[in-house]
């Protein structure tokens, strides 16, 4: 497929973006994947390709983190295994049920995730009381998370940081750190997927990952450098974006009649 400069620069622009975003918090696809489906007019393609760039972000803000000693490699091996599983019949499930459901209520999950990031002191840059082993970690909340991620998606990033929190009693960079590495096995679980279906359109996927490899890269470094006084604000407001974003998608027209009924 050819495309014109101007898209080009634009696609690259929005997923350095998305990358610097999605380093920090999360929710980097709230602003890839609209444009995405401007550009290819085809969900399934959007979605695989978005995977893309999802494990050149991913991978990126992981090394950066890695490097500062935020991430143990062995206690992480399970779940990291377990989150590329999920992600692998997630995206085989796809294909065969409808997200309807899904879709109904993530954006309810996504304001109460909001309102725990804005108020719980687990949002800190001090560990607190470990719930689950890393390996009950891997065979629960990881397969899930990497699950949803390969079936439906928006938000996963954010829910890996809350499970980092709450389950393994993580502080707040020691949770995004992790986030970013079981972020990254459930993408390559879902890209194989993908790959073998042929939905992945390289030449947007190429693109958009440059951009989105050095948006992590500067977005990680700044979460780094920053601490909570960075991480917290930008969690609360990329997870109430989301909410907002699939709320009105999913309610966006009953409250427009209902509100139009009561004029």
């Amino acid at each position: 497929m050819e495309i014109e400069w101007v898209t080009v620069l634009g696609l690259f622009l929005v997923a350095m973006l998305a990358g610097a975003v999605d380093a920090i918090a999360g929710g980097g696809g709230l602003l890839a994947i609209p444009v995405l489906l401007l550009v290819l007019d085809d969900p399934v393609a959007a979605l695989a390709t978005n995977k893309i760039q999802g494990v050149c972000a991913s991978f990126t803000a992981f090394a950066v983190y890695y490097r500062q000693g935020l991430v143990n490699i062995n206690t992480m091996r399970v779940p990291a295994v377990m989150s590329c599983i999920g992600g692998v019949l997630g995206t085989l499930v796809v294909t065969q049920v409808s997200t309807s459901g899904l879709q109904l209520i993530l954006p309810i999950l996504l304001l109460l995730m909001t309102l725990y990031f804005l108020f719980s002191p687990s949002v800190s840059d001090v560990a607190r009381p470990q719930l689950l082993s890393y390996g009950v970690f891997g065979l629960s909340a990881a397969v899930m998370i990497g699950f949803y991620d390969g079936f439906f998606g928006p938000g996963t990033g954010s829910f890996f940081v809350m499970a980092g929190l709450v389950l393994l009693g993580l502080s707040a960079m020691q949770a995004i750190a992790n986030a970013k590495l079981l972020n990254l096995a459930s993408n390559m679980g879902a890209l194989l997927i993908f790959i073998i279906g042929g939905h992945v359109v390289w030449l947007v996927g190429g693109i958009m990952a440059l951009g989105q490899i050095l948006g992590a890269g500067l977005g990680a470094r700044l979460a780094v450098y920053q601490g909570k006084r960075l991480v917290k604000p930008v969690l609360v407001t990329v997870t109430l974006l989301m909410s907002i974003k699939l709320g009105w998608q999913q309610y966006g027209e009953y409250l427009m009649h209902v509100t139009l009924a009561a004029l």
